[in-house]
């Protein structure tokens, strides 16, 4: 090899250009029709969010969700006692901000979005300790 710097092969120039443009097409992608900064936006307003994907043989959905209030958790305990369908209707109305269109139209693609609140409400771990 000699001291000189060569210019890099043209396949590997390609394969930068075609990185960079992912990225920006990613920074550039809307979420549910959101935009980055709108998304921003809900985070200021309503603090942590997450995002849910579903999947099936169709495609991908996704939904934004927010986490649900004390008020709305102790809401959807006390008319989970006698429905829980409506509880957990209350939950996921409470909680997604934003979702595809096909989530709203297919109970099945609305429920899995209703289940990753739960586990999402369920994931977060403790540890207690005597002081």
């Amino acid at each position: 090899m000699s001291g000189h710097w060569q210019m890099p092969n043209q396949s590997a120039h390609d394969s930068f250009i075609t990185i960079k443009k992912q990225t920006k097409q990613m920074e550039n992608e809307l979420i549910c029709g959101l935009t980055p900064d709108q998304i921003n936006e809900l985070k200021a307003r309503h603090g942590a969010l997450f995002l849910v994907s579903v999947v099936d043989e169709a495609g991908e959905y996704k939904a934004v969700c927010k986490e649900p209030s004390m008020d709305v958790i102790q809401a959807s305990a006390t008319i989970g006692k006698s429905d829980e369908m409506k509880a957990s209707l209350a939950l996921y109305d409470n909680c997604v901000l934003a979702k595809d269109t096909a989530i709203e139209k297919r109970a099945l693609l609305k429920l899995q979005v209703i289940k990753a609140i739960g586990e999402r409400m369920n994931s977060l771990s403790t540890i207690s300790k005597n002081l």
